[in-house]
């Protein structure tokens, strides 16, 4: 493959550096060159060590997020597990002043309130009596 010498390389201008900069020798561009390089990789490393933070960050991020679904489903079935107890126990509550109206010996103000009154008004009867 042969390389066509006829096309000139890129040509830098100058010019509109400070003089100081203008006028350095090459060995002292090689030198800065060098520190500029050094500074890059001293950065560019840095940069590198904080790669594994932002992916422990991510992670982290993802997991808040997980617990966040977790905790609202939770409190769902708690939610659902509190409704479903409160209704056990009025029915257990029900069951109960039914027994005690049924053990209770009659008396005819007993026989009258329970004749005028339906099953579930009797709770609230019985509430306020006591």
């Amino acid at each position: 493959m042969d390389i066509d010498s006829s096309i000139p390389g890129p040509c830098y201008d100058f010019c509109q550096l400070n003089r100081s900069l203008q006028d350095r020798r090459p060995s002292a561009r090689e030198k800065l060159g060098a520190d500029f390089k050094q500074k890059m990789d001293a950065l560019i490393s840095e940069i590198e060590k904080t790669a594994p933070s932002l992916k422990a960050l991510y992670q982290y991020e993802a997991l808040r997020e997980k617990e966040r679904v977790v905790t609202e489903e939770f409190e769902a079935a708690r939610m659902e597990e509190k409704q479903i107890a409160d209704g056990y126990n009025a029915v257990k509550q029900r069951r109960g002043l039914i027994q005690l109206v049924n053990l209770a010996k009659p008396s005819t103000l007993c026989t009258q309130i329970l004749h005028l009154l339906n099953l579930s008004r009797l709770e609230n009867v019985l509430n306020m009596v006591q």
